[in-house]
């Protein structure tokens, strides 16, 4: 399953996140950097295929399908139930 991610600030950090995400995890799609400095979300950005950009970090809360599939690996993981969830829903497969 791909995991789809948004980094929020494109500085020194947050720039190494979208590069050691889109190079060594293959389960992970850097699709949106988020940063003040546009210039900084953008080259951070231009690294993915793909990826876009936003200046504010509600942009992310805003993509529903980024923010879904990352609570979904959160609560795969975690066995997490969220309100509205049969009981056992969050639990590992197999568990």
């Amino acid at each position: 399953m791909t995991v789809r991610i948004g980094v929020i600030g494109a500085g020194v950090m947050g720039a190494d996140h979208v590069n050691t995400l889109h190079r060594y995890v293959p389960s992970a799609e850097v699709v949106l950097v988020a940063d003040t400095d546009t210039e900084r979300a953008r080259a951070a950005a231009a690294t993915v295929p793909g990826a876009r950009t936003a200046d504010d970090a509600r942009a992310l809360i805003a993509d529903s399908l980024t923010t879904l599939r990352a609570m979904d690996a959160i609560r795969r993981r975690c066995g997490i139930v969220f309100p509205g969830e049969a009981p056992g829903a969050g639990q590992p497969a197999g568990t």
